[in-house]
């Protein structure tokens, strides 16, 4: 099938003597996988090799008439010496060599008896070169120049498991994303919507301890970053959260003065740094340089988000930009959620949820000044468990004990006389409260 597959050792020799031929002769093994194949490219390459051979032949046999032969197969001769007329190349690297002069080179070398066209060198030539592997070498001037100036980038995401949970709560599998990816989160909404709820929720799926600060005006800057006290030397909660790896919780950051909430722009911009950065450490106010440790985290809470003064909640400062610009694209607004205070608050406790809920809507319709929390729905549900709880166990005075009708009385009254009547009458006081009836009701349905 093909010519070149049974040459002598003559004429591969004289082959491999000629760097351009020589890889011509590679091609049509790679293209006709070993000579097994029939292939089209190879077939013409194998031509224009057979005429190449035959050229060189004549020209080394200066004596010898030649003979007019049609066979494929060259004749039988000593190894012929490289023609005189050709002077010894110094040797190019093939990857620098361009297209249009491995053509030329070609068709000069097999002269006026070619038996292929210049279209069909060009083919073979061409097909050769985009069957190659294009190395650092081939690449122009600007090319290799443009690469060995441009800087190498690897982004750190590290990796973490969490501990197994019911994906019932609003954003947070967000928040979780945020957390390991070194987002600052701020959560915003009103007094008892569960922000800290959340934030805690976060860490214990996390597996992450909590260090929390309390932010107020009174608020220090030796709370945050430690300094001298009377009783020595305090190492501050920013540092601390910092160098073991715990999530910071910065309770109403809003309430924090802004002079003094500066203090924690340089660990906020760099939470997302990797724990082996040169760059992950922040100082005290001794000056000692702290390493971040991996599961290092922020949360922020607040009524309102601070880029204003705010006159429903008082003592809520108007925060520096540049603090506000370490939580961009993490913000999250945490409205009432009835599912989430059913299902994950008070689950099988709906008659608890409804009571809170619908003094809440009273609140909400009238705009009174109060406010119906999940603290007030979480303090019920704990003191309704433990009312039952020793009743099972034999506790026959429950007077003198915390009970779920105490937390409603103590609550109501937190209102003025007129409101609490209103209350009284929507949730129904009389029927489900006066005599503890609630204790013989089924506490997962809704008679409200």
């Amino acid at each position: 099938m093909y010519f070149t597959e049974n040459l002598d050792k003559e004429a591969l020799l004289l082959i491999k003597s000629d760097s351009d031929i020589k890889e011509s002769y590679e091609a049509i093994k790679i293209l006709s996988d070993d000579f097994q194949t029939k292939q089209e490219d190879a077939l013409e390459l194998d031509n224009m090799i057979a005429s190449w051979l035959q050229k060189q032949t004549k020209k080394t046999k200066k004596e010898a008439k030649p003979k007019p032969q049609k066979t494929s197969k060259p004749p039988k001769s000593k190894t012929p010496k490289p023609p005189k007329a050709q002077e010894p190349k110094e040797p190019k690297k093939p990857g620098k060599k361009k297209k249009e002069d491995l053509i030329k080179e070609l068709l000069e070398q097999l002269g006026d008896d070619q038996q292929v066209s210049a279209d069909q060198v060009e083919i073979i030539v061409k097909n050769i070169l985009n069957n190659r592997k294009i190395c650092f070498e081939d690449l122009c001037e600007d090319l290799t120049k443009a690469i060995s100036e441009t800087r190498n980038v690897k982004v750190h995401i590290p990796k973490m498991n969490t501990n197994s949970f019911k994906d019932e709560t609003p954003n947070l599998l967000k928040i979780i994303d945020d957390i390991v990816l070194g987002n600052n989160v701020m959560l915003i909404g009103g007094a008892g919507t569960g922000k800290t709820f959340l934030a805690e929720k976060v860490a214990s799926v996390m597996g992450l301890d909590v260090e929390v600060i309390n932010c107020n005006q009174f608020t220090s800057p030796i709370e945050i970053n430690g300094g001298q006290t009377i009783e020595g030397y305090q190492e501050g909660k920013l540092i601390k959260a910092w160098s073991t790896g715990k999530l910071l919780i910065l309770d109403e950051l809003p309430k924090l003065d802004p002079n003094t909430a500066g203090i924690l722009n340089e660990a906020l911009a760099k939470t997302a740094l990797p724990e082996n950065s040169s760059r992950a450490y922040i100082t005290n106010t001794r000056g000692d340089r702290f390493k971040k440790k991996q599961g290092f985290g922020v949360i922020a809470t607040g009524n309102v988000y601070p880029n204003t003064e705010s006159t429903a909640y008082g003592a809520n400062n108007k925060q520096d930009l540049s603090l506000l610009d370490r939580f961009g694209g993490s913000v999250y607004e945490i409205e009432k959620n009835p599912d989430f205070e059913k299902n994950v608050i008070l689950p099988n406790h709906l008659f608890i949820w409804a009571v809170a809920d619908s003094i809440r809507t009273l609140v909400e319709t009238n705009k009174w000044e109060a406010q119906v929390s999940i603290r007030f729905m979480e303090t019920s549900l704990r003191s309704y468990l433990a009312e039952m709880a020793a009743i099972r166990d034999g506790e026959k005075n429950m007077e003198d004990r915390k009970t779920y009708k105490s937390v409603v009385d103590s609550f109501l009254w937190t209102f003025t006389e007129v409101q609490q009547v209103e209350i009284k009458r929507v949730i129904q006081y009389s029927k489900y409260f006066n005599n503890y009836q609630y204790r013989n009701i089924d506490i997962d349905k809704n008679p409200l």
